[in-house]
């Protein structure tokens, strides 16, 4: 999946531009997200230009949209329509509970922080409990070990977002290892 270039903190809160991130192409067609490269959705317009400027998939933060479902409604449904995938960020039991019910999603990923600089994995463990079998679960935030991502893995776990200290240790060393190619 390929990275847009609006970068946020939130959906919104807009940062600068990424015009290097270093996760601009993941080449196995697995759904994931960059941290550093959510989608801005400040208008309709911004699903096509993502689209436009190369982008498969945008992330649609629940807890953004706090009270305006039918606003996330609107922009899941543009996203979809014009074949973006979506993946679903959720934080909360009541998050996963109305995406099924309102969305129908294909992926979810499940952020582990809590907004306050607390990362906890456990989060990614108990609400997996509530994603149906057959939904692409990505794990975001907390992973610093091959260990972890084994525990993810057989957990049901699809995919993980690492940290931005991953760019600091060298992203293809820290793969490597995470992965288990490293020796």
């Amino acid at each position: 999946m390929r990275c847009t270039t609006a970068c946020s903190t939130s959906a919104r809160t807009p940062r600068s531009p990424a015009s290097a991130c270093p996760w601009s192409e993941w080449g196995t067609g697995t759904p994931a997200a960059c941290r550093c490269c959510w989608p801005t959705w400040s208008s309709t317009a911004t699903s096509y230009e993502s689209r436009v400027a190369g982008a498969d998939g945008v992330v649609l933060i629940v807890a953004a949209f706090e009270d305006e479902g039918e606003r996330l409604l609107e922009l899941y449904g543009e996203a979809a329509d014009i074949g973006l995938d979506v993946l679903v960020d959720v934080g909360h039991e009541d998050e996963i509970e109305w995406s099924l019910e309102q969305l129908d999603p294909d992926s979810f990923v499940i952020r582990n922080s809590d907004g306050n600089g607390t990362t906890d994995l456990e989060r990614t463990f108990s609400l997996l409990e509530e994603v149906p079998a057959g939904i692409v679960v990505v794990s975001a935030g907390g992973v610093r070990d091959r260990e972890e991502v084994r525990a993810l893995e057989r957990s049901g776990v699809d995919a993980v977002i690492l940290d931005p200290w991953v760019i600091g240790e060298g992203v293809a060393e820290v793969v490597r290892v995470l992965r288990g190619d490293a020796r």
